[in-house]
């Protein structure tokens, strides 16, 4: 699995680095300057000014993948954004509630834990390049972290569709995903349910037919069921898979620290191309089991209330 094997080899990059001094910095030596002392707790949730970079990986489409920065500060009653990645440069003014949004993803990921870490490897290549954060509050208080690390990270996602949200919202919104890396044109779901074997896909000319086939183990019986695919339906299919990150493939102690037996094997493939793929052949992780719930469910609903009679 693609992301698995990165996180491999970062993994193996970092094992052959050694601490050196700040002088030997772009040879590929450790810094490490990080402050043990920082405060875990930040009791403010006003924030004065921000300032963020990082390297994106981007879910929706490879060629916005690159550097991101968002900085803004306070200027009256507004927050002066700029806005910067190789696609826009943008400065426009914010308020208080479009700040409120950035401080709740803090707190949802609990970044304040990385407060004081300053830990750089370099001559890694540019997707594992530094990132950094730094917030100052209206109560003084101040968050900094800045680390070379995983850049497949949730938090990293979210800060750059919140920050093109706000975006969007002033009049920008050529800086939002296009469409059809959205709008998806086929899918096929197969897993295992305790001894029970679920299939289901798009098929037909125009993939425009939904099947949902369930072998019954106690019943040794295969019933399958029918129903016809709308673009409502796969709008909703395209923000289900969204919510419950189908793209992640770790739980979020690790590949996988506990798992259940059986299998998940998915893919989702998007009008620009962009394919979603999800493949567990022996064991399922324990964080993947809600998931699973959820898709049964997701599609028992629409299969109940949108069912065709096939001869």
């Amino acid at each position: 699995m693609k992301k698995k094997k990165i996180i491999v080899l970062l993994s193996a990059l970092l094992a052959g680095c050694t601490e050196q001094a700040a002088d030997s910095y772009i040879t590929g030596g450790t810094t490490d300057n990080t402050d043990y002392n920082a405060a875990k707790v930040i009791e403010s949730k006003e924030i004065r000014s921000f300032k963020i970079s990082y390297y994106h990986c981007d879910s929706y489409d490879e060629e916005r993948s690159g550097m991101y920065e968002y900085s803004f500060s306070q200027n009256g009653d507004v927050f002066a954004l700029h806005a910067l990645c190789a696609r826009y440069e943008i400065d426009v003014d914010i308020t208080a509630d479009d700040t409120a949004k950035v401080q709740e993803i803090i707190d949802e990921y609990e970044l304040v834990k990385n407060n004081g870490k300053d830990k750089v490897t370099a001559g890694l290549s540019p997707e594992y390049g530094p990132y950094v954060l730094e917030a100052e509050y209206v109560s003084g208080e101040k968050l900094f972290f800045r680390m070379t690390d995983d850049p497949y990270q949730k938090w990293m996602d979210a800060m750059t569709e919140c920050f093109e949200n706000i975006l969007a919202s002033y009049g920008y919104s050529d800086v939002l995903p296009p469409a059809e890396s959205l709008h998806i044109i086929s899918f096929n779901f197969r897993f295992s349910d305790e001894d029970d074997i679920y299939l289901i896909t798009s098929e037909g000319d125009d993939e425009k037919m939904l099947l949902m086939e369930r072998y019954i183990a106690a019943q040794d019986e295969t019933v399958k069921e029918y129903a016809e695919i709308t673009e409502e339906f796969l709008n909703e299919l395209s923000a289900f898979a969204e919510e419950y990150e189908f793209d992640e493939y770790t739980s979020e102690e690790g590949y996988p620290d506990e798992v259940l037996e059986g299998y998940i094997d998915l893919e989702i493939v998007y009008e620009s191309g962009r394919e979603l793929n999800v493949d567990f052949n022996d064991d399922i992780p324990v964080s993947w089991q809600s998931k699973k719930e959820a898709m049964i469910a997701f599609f028992e609903d629409y299969i109940r209330e949108h069912r065709i009679e096939m001869e």
